[in-house]
């Protein structure tokens, strides 16, 4: 039974197989074969209540993912046709209105002008020509959104979260002071009550303060001391093959794009950061034909966490310049699993967490959902001086 791969998984399984792309101030269109692209959703109201719904994509959140279809069209023009074909492209998206939503106005804005020319034979002549979005059924998707069942998973999972929720309880009494006093409600200490459960008010106390701030409400001096913090980094994972197609994009959440770019094990501090919405990562796979290496393919990796600002080239430690397809491949093997649902059903004794090798990774990524929540809260006890002001 492999090291505990399983959750990375769930992240890296994402069939991220490189897709060709095409020229820009970053890419070079002479080299370039393909690129994956994977984003998050646009800007969303919180899982509290909103007259919009809860969770759904905003107005803002819908200009976010346009622009981010312009930006690829303007990135990549010179290498995707102009008119749409399914040859050359495929959306894909986890089974949430705000995602499939996002990946529908990426894909018109990145077919904008394809669009503006397309007319039906009909009289009324609608301009318009949809782009498909393919989803993943939640509770079949084991890359974009935690749904398919996985036994192993939730004991690693539960695991992870319980460990940290208590290290995290012990370490900032002044934090959980704060929510405790705030939102009236001592949960978090409720030993009757799963992980999950008692985190998941924490989960909407800290999205109703980021809607806040992000959308002109009024936000109190306590929740931007909460906001103010460096959150993480990123990081990616596999890349099994090269698709005919041009380009593949997926369409998921922060976490999605969290982990895989911890996967990858990128350091960057423009990276350290939880992604924001509408922020994407471009996985690029090029080839040299001429060069002294026979053409091997290599990787580059770009990441545009604002919609004001370039994309960063981003780095794989250890990697190399070029980082080669074939290093990347055999670095990450050990969190590869061989087969998905033989090792869900693989539940690891408490030995093998300690002693596996890569156990740091999966704890780590195991308890994502918690960190993400209350990495905006660590600045309290932790040095000012790693704030970043990039979301």
């Amino acid at each position: 039974m492999k090291n505990l791969e399983l959750l990375l998984v769930l992240y890296l399984s994402i069939q991220f197989i490189l897709l060709p792309s095409n020229g820009y101030t970053g890419a070079n269109r002479e080299t370039l074969k393909a690129v994956q692209i994977l984003f998050r959703h646009g800007d969303r109201t919180p899982d509290i209540g909103d007259m919009i719904g809860l969770g759904r994509i905003t107005d803002k959140g819908k200009k976010e993912a346009f622009d981010l279809g312009l930006f690829l069209r303007d990135r990549y023009n010179d290498f995707l046709p102009l008119e749409y074909s399914p040859d050359d492209i495929t959306l894909i998206s986890s089974d949430s209105d705000r995602t499939i939503q996002s990946a529908s106005l990426v894909a018109y804005g990145l077919y904008r002008n394809f669009n503006l020319a397309a007319t039906w034979a009909d009289p009324e002549q609608v301009q318009y020509d949809p782009i498909p979005v393919r989803h993943i059924p939640k509770q079949e998707d084991k890359y974009l959104q935690y749904g398919k069942s996985c036994p192993r998973w939730d004991q690693l999972y539960q695991e992870a979260v319980g460990k940290f929720t208590y290290d995290f309880i012990v370490e900032n009494p002044d934090v959980i002071e704060i929510y405790t006093t705030r939102k009236d409600n001592v949960s978090l200490f409720d030993p009757h009550r799963s992980i999950t459960s008692r985190i998941d008010p924490l989960i909407a106390f800290q999205d109703e303060i980021l809607y806040n701030m992000t959308h002109g409400s009024p936000v109190e001096d306590w929740a931007l001391e909460l906001i103010n913090i460096p959150n993480f980094f990123a990081l990616f994972n596999n890349f099994e093959e090269i698709h005919q197609k041009k380009m593949t994009l997926y369409c998921g959440h922060d976490k999605t794009l969290f982990t895989l770019m911890v996967t990858l094990g990128i350091e960057d501090k423009q990276v350290m950061l939880l992604p924001p919405t509408a922020s994407v990562l471009m996985i690029e796979l090029h080839q040299n034909l001429t060069s002294v290496e026979g053409g091997e393919p290599y990787l580059e990796i770009w990441y545009r966490n604002s919609t004001s600002s370039e994309p960063y080239h981003l780095t794989i430690p250890e990697c190399g310049k070029p980082c080669y397809f074939s290093k990347v491949k055999d670095m990450k093997k050990e969190v590869i699993p061989l087969n998905f649902e033989s090792e869900c059903l693989n539940t690891p004794s408490q030995p093998e967490i300690a002693n596996s090798q890569n156990s740091w990774l999966l704890l780590w990524v195991g308890a994502v959902m918690i960190v993400v929540v209350f990495g905006m809260v660590l600045c309290m006890t932790k040095s000012k001086s790693r704030i970043y002001d990039k979301i």
